[in-house]
C-alpha cells in the first residue's frame, strides 16, 4: 500500500530515494484538502490569473485546463493545476456563496438542503441574532409559507398552531411601528379573540372581539349589553353607529335579509305568518337592557315559492307604561296601509297634525246598521247651528322654519337628540300665513252643554285632564247641519201649507 485509504496522501517508503519529494507531495495535498473553502463552484474554465493555493470546484462541462475533471477540486499550486476528486462526505466552504457544501458519492450539494430535523436549539437566528428575550429571531424581507402538497406526501392544509399555558395567559401576533405596538390580533389574558389598535403603544382600543362562548362578535368594543345578539356594533359618544357607503350607477346601498326554515344544510319553505326579517330596538332601563320595545318587520302572507311570495310590513311599538310591543300599523303587499287592529288606532292627535291630507276620494266611514245601536234623534241640531258661529283664522303655528341652533350639535351637524338637523340649524315654529274657515272647539262644547248633549263632535286630548287641548269633528257636524236641514225644511214647508189654507 502506497497511499493512505481516505485523502490519498503517499507514504514515504522504505529505501525510498528523494523521500523529501513524497513528503511534500503530501504536505500539499493537506493544504488543499484539510479545512477547504473554495472561491466559486460554478466555472466552466479556470481563471486567468489565479493567485498561488487558490481552489475552485470544476464546474460542469469544464473546458480547457480543467477539461474531464467536472466537480473536481481544483487548486493551482506551484503555477499548475492540481485535481483531487473528492469522496463521499467531504465538505467544502464555497466563499463566493457564504455557503457549506457536502458531495454525497455523485454531486455537491447543499448543506443546508440536507438538513432533515433539529431538536431543541436554544437559539435560532435567521439573518439576526437570537437572545434569551427572543430565542428565535428573523430579519428578512420576505416569508413564504407553502402548504405540502399531496403529491409531495402532505395534505395540501396549512395550519399555524400557537398554544398558551392558561386562559390568563396571552397568545398573539403583535404589530409595531418603530418598536411600538400599533396592533394585535389572538387571545389576550383570557380565550377572547381580539384585534386591538394603539397610536402610541401605550393606550389600545378594542377593534374587534369575538366571544367563543356564545359565538357573538362585537365591533369596537371588548363587550355590549344585548349578549344574544351575534353581531354587535359598540360606540361611546356622538356620532353614526353603523355606516354603509356604495358606489355605482343602479344598484342601491342595501341590507338583504334572507330567512329559512329548517337547518343550514336543510333549509325549509317559508310559511304564512313567519317573519322573514325586521329592525328591533332596546333601551337602557334602570338595571340592564330592556326588551325590544319597537320593531320594523316583514312578515310572509303565503307559502314561498317560484311563483308565490306574498309579504307585508308590520310596525310595533309599546305604548307608555307598559313593557309589551303592540302592533300599529300594516302595510300589505298590495300597498294599502291599515292599522293593526280595527277601531283602535288613530291618525294624529291634538298635539301632533298633519298639516294636509291629500287623496283623490273622500273618506270613507264604516256605517253599516249592523255595526251601530241607535241611541236617539238630533232635536237639537237647529238650536246648536243657531249657537255656533263658524270663524275665520290663522293657525299659531303655521309651519316650521330653520333657524341657528342654540344646542350642542355633535362633529358634523349630527342630531344629539335636540331637533338638530342641519349643521348649526334647529327646527322652529312660524306663526300661520293663510286664514282658514272653521269652529273653536270651546263654541262648540257651549253649545252642546246647552243642548244637554254630549256626543262625538267634540272631546279632549287627554279625557282625564279637563285644561287639555280640545278637538271638534267635523265629520260629525254633518249630521248636525243634515238634521238642521230637515227642521228648516220642515218648517218651511208647515209655513207653504198655512200659505195656501
Amino acid at each position: 500500500m502506497s497511499e493512505t485509504a481516505n485523502l490519498k496522501l503517499p507514504f514515504i517508503l522504505p529505501s525510498q530515494a528523494q523521500k523529501h519529494v513524497t513528503h511534500n507531495e503530501a504536505l500539499t495535498m493537506l493544504d488543499a484538502l484539510v479545512q477547504p473553502a473554495v472561491l466559486d463552484r460554478n466555472l466552466a474554465s479556470a481563471p486567468e490569473d489565479p493567485a498561488d493555493g487558490d481552489r475552485y470546484i470544476a464546474g460542469p462541462a469544464a473546458t480547457g485546463a480543467w477539461a474531464g475533471h467536472d466537480g473536481e477540486i481544483a487548486a493551482w499550486q506551484d503555477g499548475v493545476w492540481t485535481f483531487y476528486p473528492p469522496g463521499a462526505g467531504w465538505r467544502v466552504h464555497v466563499a463566493g456563496e457564504q455557503a457549506m457544501l457536502w458531495f454525497d458519492g455523485a454531486e455537491w450539494r447543499s448543506e443546508a438542503e440536507c438538513v432533515k430535523e433539529l431538536h431543541n436549539l436554544a437559539l435560532l437566528g435567521v439573518g439576526a441574532t437570537a437572545d434569551e428575550t427572543n430565542p428565535f429571531s428573523a430579519k428578512l424581507n420576505k416569508a413564504l409559507w407553502a402548504a405540502r402538497t399531496a403529491g409531495e406526501g402532505g395534505d395540501g392544509d396549512l395550519r399555524f398552531t400557537m398554544n398558551k399555558e392558561t386562559v390568563a395567559d396571552s397568545v398573539s401576533i403583535l404589530f409595531q411601528t418603530g418598536w411600538s405596538g400599533r396592533a394585535e390580533l389572538g387571545a389576550t389574558g383570557d380565550d377572547k379573540f381580539r384585534i386591538k389598535t394603539s397610536a402610541d403603544g401605550g393606550a389600545w382600543n378594542t377593534a374587534f372581539l369575538a366571544n367563543p362562548a356564545a359565538g357573538t362578535m362585537f365591533i369596537g368594543a371588548d363587550s355590549a349589553s344585548a349578549t344574544t345578539t351575534r353581531l354587535s356594533v359598540v360606540q361611546e359618544g356622538s356620532g353614526s353607529v353603523l355606516g354603509l357607503e356604495k358606489y355605482h350607477a343602479t344598484s342601491p346601498c342595501s341590507f338583504t335579509f334572507v330567512k329559512a326554515r329548517g337547518s343550514l344544510d336543510a333549509p325549509g319553505q317559508v310559511q304564512p305568518g313567519d317573519r322573514l326579517g325586521g329592525f328591533f330596538v332596546k333601551g337602557w332601563k334602570e338595571a340592564g337592557v330592556g326588551g325590544n320595545t319597537a320593531a320594523l318587520f316583514v312578515r310572509a302572507t303565503e307559502a314561498y315559492d317560484d311563483g308565490a311570495q306574498g309579504s307585508k310590513f308590520e310596525f310595533e311599538a309599546t305604548p307608555a307604561g307598559t313593557t309589551s310591543r303592540t302592533p300599529i300599523l300594516t302595510i300589505d303587499g298590495s300597498g294599502a296601509v291599515r292599522p293593526s287592529a280595527d277601531n283602535a288606532r288613530t291618525l294624529g292627535n291634538a298635539s301632533y297634525r298633519w298639516s294636509e291630507v291629500w287623496a283623490a276620494n273622500g273618506t270613507i266611514q264604516t256605517s253599516d246598521r249592523r255595526d251601530k245601536i241607535v241611541a236617539g234623534q238630533l232635536g237639537f241640531a237647529a238650536a246648536m247651528v243657531d249657537s255656533v258661529d263658524p270663524v275665520l283664522f290663522r293657525w299659531l303655528n303655521g309651519g316650521n322654519v330653520f333657524v341657528p341652533a342654540e344646542t350642542d350639535a355633535g362633529a358634523g351637524g349630527e342630531d344629539d337628540g335636540d331637533g338638530v338637523h342641519q349643521p348649526g340649524l334647529e327646527i322652529a315654529a312660524r306663526p300661520g300665513l293663510r286664514l282658514h274657515a272653521g269652529f273653536i272647539a270651546q263654541d262648540l262644547k257651549a253649545a252642546m252643554d246647552q243642548a244637554g248633549v254630549d256626543f262625538g263632535a267634540w272631546g279632549l286630548n287627554d279625557r282625564d285632564d279637563p285644561q287639555s287641548r280640545q278637538w271638534t269633528r267635523p265629520d260629525q257636524l254633518i249630521a248636525v247641519l243634515w238634521a238642521a236641514l230637515k227642521q228648516t225644511r220642515a218648517q218651511v214647508a208647515e209655513l207653504r201649507l198655512r200659505r195656501v189654507a
